[in-house]
């Protein structure tokens, strides 16, 4: 959950920052959960320090997509790889939505976010 409220509450941060909302907000948060089934491609250590950059949004995103680009077309099924929000979390992009089975509905959240501090969730 850690790894998941954080990408969330950067992104939220965001919002408040290019909106020019200084106060913290409270968010609806919907967690949800799946199973994956499948190999996944993992990124060497090479690819993540040149793909997964944390800054500037949206640039920051161009090399991480090519990469799934090539990634897809060779036949993965998808990628596990380091969350740049939440240092030793993981994320997943699956490329085959047949490979998500059981989704479901997980609890529901609360995450307050200021534009300058940090995320609290209850």
């Amino acid at each position: 959950m850690e790894t998941s409220f954080a990408e969330v509450a950067f992104h939220k941060r965001r919002f408040l920052q290019d909106t020019r909302i200084t106060a913290a907000l409270t968010f609806d948060y919907q967690d949800f959960l799946a199973g994956f089934s499948g190999v996944y491609s993992h990124l060497d250590p090479h690819e993540i320090e040149t793909c997964l950059l944390p800054e500037p949004v949206p640039e920051c995103y161009a090399p991480v997509q090519a990469l799934a680009d090539l990634l897809l077309h060779a036949g993965s099924n998808g990628v596990v790889y380091p969350s740049v929000r939440n240092l030793g979390g993981n994320c997943v992009a699956c490329f085959r939505p047949a490979l998500v089975y059981n989704p479901r509905r997980g609890k529901q959240y609360q995450l307050m976010v200021g534009a300058r501090e940090q995320w609290a969730a209850t």
